[in-house]
């Protein structure tokens, strides 16, 4: 703490290898077993698990709350730790792929492939409505209620016409 005073976080199995910061309250750690947790810095100290042992996150960077990493595939990654979920965007067909990044805005993502330079272009649906819009524009799903919210706000269940 400010004072000095040191508190003891939750238990994460060691070794602890790798800190990546996300934000002002919140790192990811990678420990035994290439597994990555999710630390509360403040309030409860929280500790989640969104990439379980196995994980092989290599080359891991992070802009505000979505980060890039080379799996165990080498193929390149964008993950949203506090919804625990992770995409793959590419797979390398040549030289395997190195330094990730994302672009500012986090509509961009970067990679070297041996000596080039790689851009993938990704939607980041900000607000409900465009998750919705991506949806549709993705498959064939529909959403059951889709003028209604639940009572959590979340749209209702997906569907499909066969």
């Amino acid at each position: 703490t400010a004072s000095g005073q040191v508190l003891d976080e939750s238990l994460l199995p060691p070794p602890v290898g790798k800190i990546h910061t996300v934000d002002d309250g919140h790192v990811v750690v990678l420990a035994a077993g290439d597994s990555g947790h999710l630390v509360e810095l403040g309030g409860a100290r929280r500790v989640s698990t969104p990439y379980p042992p196995g994980s092989r996150l290599h080359d891991l960077s992070f802009r505000g709350d979505l980060g890039t990493f080379i799996d165990a595939s080498d193929s390149i990654n964008v993950t949203a730790p506090f919804q625990g979920v992770s995409w793959r965007v590419g797979r390398p067909t040549g030289p395997p792929l190195r330094s990730p990044a994302l672009s500012e805005d986090r509509t961009k993502v970067y990679a070297f492939g041996g000596g080039t330079l790689l851009v993938w272009t990704q939607q980041v649906p900000s607000s409900q409505a465009e998750v919705l819009r991506l949806i549709n524009g993705l498959t064939n799903a529909h959403l059951a209620d889709s003028e209604r919210a639940r009572a959590d706000g979340a749209p209702g269940p997906l569907y499909w016409k066969w």
